[in-house]
C-alpha cells in the first residue's frame, strides 16, 4: 500500500480538503465500493445518520457514503475503508484527522496521481515497523531533553519504548552469539 497525507489549504483555488471531495475524484470506484466506517466523529446535517451506521458496523454502498458526505461539516475523525464486492482486504482507507487533513492508503496509482493533481499539499509517506517508530519517538524525546525544551513530566510512555527496545536489543544480542557459534 501507498500512503499519502493531504493537508488542509485555503490560500488558492484547490480543492477544500473533506471526505466529499476525496470521494467525487475517485469516482466511479468510490460509488462501486462498500465502505466501513470508524472511529467516526463529525458534525453537519447526515452526521446523525453516518453515526448510527457507523455504530451499527454496517458496510455502507458508495452512493450512500457519497450523499453523506456531502453534508458533513466538519468531519473531525474517522476511518473509511472502501471495499470491491466479493473482497475481503479493502482496496482503499481514508482516515480524516483532527479537520486538518486525510491520510489516504491504496495501491491505486491513478487514485493516487488524482489527489496529487487536485490538492496543492499532498505528502508520500513511507511505513516504518513499529521499532522504527519507538527509536523516533525516543530521538524526539531525548532531544527535547537535550534542547531543555521538554516539559518536566512523568512519562511512562516512554519508559515503556526504553523497556522494549533494551529487550529487543538483548533479543538482537542473542541472536547474534548464536549465528557467531555456528
Amino acid at each position: 500500500m501507498h500512503r499519502i497525507i493531504i493537508t488542509a489549504q485555503t490560500d488558492d483555488n484547490s480543492l477544500d480538503v473533506n471526505l466529499s471531495n476525496i470521494l467525487q475524484l475517485i469516482q466511479p470506484l468510490a460509488s462501486n465500493s462498500q465502505w466501513d466506517i470508524s472511529e467516526l466523529d463529525c458534525s453537519g446535517s447526515s452526521a446523525d445518520e453516518l453515526q448510527q451506521l457507523a455504530d451499527a458496523k454496517t458496510r455502507v454502498s458508495g452512493t450512500d457514503l457519497l450523499r453523506l458526505a456531502t453534508n458533513l461539516t466538519p468531519l473531525l475523525d474517522g476511518l473509511f475503508s472502501g471495499y470491491f464486492e466479493g473482497k475481503n482486504q479493502p482496496w482503499i482507507s481514508i482516515r480524516a484527522a483532527d479537520n486538518v487533513g486525510y491520510e489516504l492508503q491504496t495501491e491505486n496509482q491513478e487514485v493516487l496521481a488524482r489527489m496529487r493533481q487536485n490538492f496543492k499539499n499532498v505528502t508520500d509517506m513511507t511505513y516504518f515497523t513499529p521499532e522504527e517508530i519507538m527509536v523516533q519517538y525516543l530521538k524526539e524525546w531525548a532531544q527535547a531533553q537535550i534542547d531543555q525544551t521538554a516539559q518536566p513530566e512523568v512519562r511512562p510512555d516512554i519508559a515503556i519504548i526504553v523497556l522494549q527496545l533494551v529487550d529487543k536489543f538483548e533479543a538482537l544480542k542473542n541472536r547474534l552469539k548464536e549465528l557467531e557459534e555456528i
